[in-house]
């Protein structure tokens, strides 16, 4: 039974609760709040957040939806829906919310009229086939066709979260590559590459069991089919742990396509890039790589979070750095949006001693940028872009 059922204020209960982070704890007080007051959006929506919180975004729907039913205009509801919908790889649904979000949005609403809210999709992402929608509307690809006689162009195109899609990606690069009459040169992943090779990798992919799909890297890796362009990519936090961990130091994954290694340098042409695998987890930052397989439900995760062994390495770095990609996101990013919503969603990305690593790092990378290039790029989770990348020739 409930020991909340009865409680003279449920609400700020459970808003205490998930304040100390007690979260199984603060579920039961807001379901009791909801129980007790079921036509008041407010207590579904932070049951709805504190499931998000507690990693469980199907239940986080569930509650939203219910709390979108109580306020059906609520902006931090339909936020939370987008999100939650985005982590279950649930892209109609989440356009559909993130839409209405912008819809109902005081200041954005212009930007999305109601007569288009069944034309989610814009532009040349309308002229694609319907399985290729949701490798355009990942990689979000935007361009800068800038031209300069006396430098060097190199066009990058860089994909989000790759989740074994190869040949969707590649299929809809070759689609942008014949409409827009260009040469991409290189593809850059940063995080969730999963380079799933058979059956048996599929237990070190720490992803739920209804994603544990082969996709289609394997295809790659037996040189059935080789990639189109040359493809970098990092490790994220939904990878086939014990394959990436054979190339700690960066290594060909397959043909054509490299593996940067967990903390790893390369040159690409006349681009240095650089990259840092895996995310930041406090816990085991400072311990070593301990970590075999076959994984446990701890080790599992742990391999992919990021140490500062290799954090030192890139810290001494002395030559110039062109692309740092991360699958975290850098620091102050939040600065450039409404971060004050995005903390009501999402309370762990408050000011926080990631911010601490993520400052050591970036401002030491900064210091070897090279500030030549004519387009200056930190490469960041979900916002991907096509670049032309222009550097003195020298």
């Amino acid at each position: 039974m409930n020991p909340y059922v009865g409680h003279q204020n449920p609400l700020k209960e459970g808003q205490e609760l998930f304040r100390k982070g007690l979260l199984s704890e603060a579920v039961l007080a807001l379901e009791a709040e909801v129980m007790k007051s079921p036509e008041k959006a407010e207590g579904w929506r932070l049951l709805g957040i504190t499931h998000a919180e507690n990693d469980d975004d199907q239940q986080a729907i569930a509650a939203m939806m219910c709390a979108q039913e109580a306020d059906p205009t609520n902006l931090e509801v339909l936020l939370a829906l987008g999100v939650s919908h985005t982590n279950e790889l649930e892209q109609t649904a989440a356009i559909k919310y993130l839409y209405g979000w912008l819809r109902h949005h005081p200041k954005y609403g212009t930007l999305a009229p109601p007569e288009l809210a069944n034309s989610l999709y814009y532009a040349d992402a309308l002229d694609l086939k319907p399985n290729y929608v949701r490798a355009w509307a990942n990689m979000g690809i935007s361009y800068t066709n800038q031209y300069c006689a006396q430098f060097k162009t190199m066009k990058i195109a860089v994909e989000g979260c790759m989740h074994g899609d190869l040949d969707k990606v590649y299929d809809t690069i070759k689609y942008i590559e014949n409409t827009r009459n260009i040469k991409i040169d290189l593809l850059l992943c940063y995080g969730d590459f999963q380079a799933v090779r058979n059956g048996k990798d599929m237990d070190s992919l720490n992803v739920a069991t209804k994603y544990r799909e082969m996709k289609s890297f394997w295809i790659y890796y037996l040189g059935q089919e080789v990639a189109p362009i040359p493809t970098i990519f990092i490790g994220g936090n939904n990878e086939a742990s014990n394959y990436l961990w054979e190339l700690y130091y960066g290594g060909w994954a397959a043909p054509n396509i490299y593996f940067l290694g967990y903390a790893v340098v390369v040159k690409f042409g006349n681009i240095r890039i650089n990259g840092l695998s895996g995310i930041y987890n406090a816990p085991n930052y400072c311990l070593g790589h301990h970590e075999r397989p076959p994984y446990n439900d701890n080790t599992i995760r742990s391999v992919y979070h990021v140490r500062e062994y290799d954090v030192h390495k890139l810290m001494h770095l002395e030559k110039l750095i062109d692309i740092f990609l991360s699958h975290d996101w850098p620091l102050s990013i939040t600065d450039y949006g409404n971060w004050q919503q995005l903390v009501c969603c999402k309370k762990t990305f408050q000011r926080s001693s990631k911010e601490l690593l993520e400052a050591n790092l970036l401002l030491s990378c900064s210091k070897n940028s090279d500030h030549r290039i004519g387009f200056q790029l930190t490469c960041t989770a979900n916002s991907p872009l096509l670049l032309n990348m222009k550097r003195v020739v020298e």
